[in-house]
């Protein structure tokens, strides 16, 4: 277990599965947005916002959250 009290995956297809699902409509802060059929994970900022780091030597970024197609989302807590 993490700082928090939580252990998360290292993967994103471990983390598609962690937690519990939620609507698009109830993100918050925090929630983990997985995107690509489970192959892409992004945090997100607010209910419009998910900071990610795009691919291996890219910037940090932040982008809206519908701007890549979303395959789960998921609240840790």
């Amino acid at each position: 277990r993490g700082a928090a009290g939580v252990t998360l995956s290292r993967t994103s297809q471990g983390l598609a599965t962690a937690g519990v699902p939620i609507s698009r409509a109830q993100i918050s802060a925090g929630d983990l947005i997985i995107y690509y059929g489970g192959a892409h994970v992004g945090v997100a900022i607010d209910n419009n916002s998910v900071v990610h780091a795009p691919t291996p030597g890219q910037t940090v970024k932040i982008s809206p959250i519908n701007s890549m197609p979303i395959y789960a989302i998921r609240h840790i807590g």
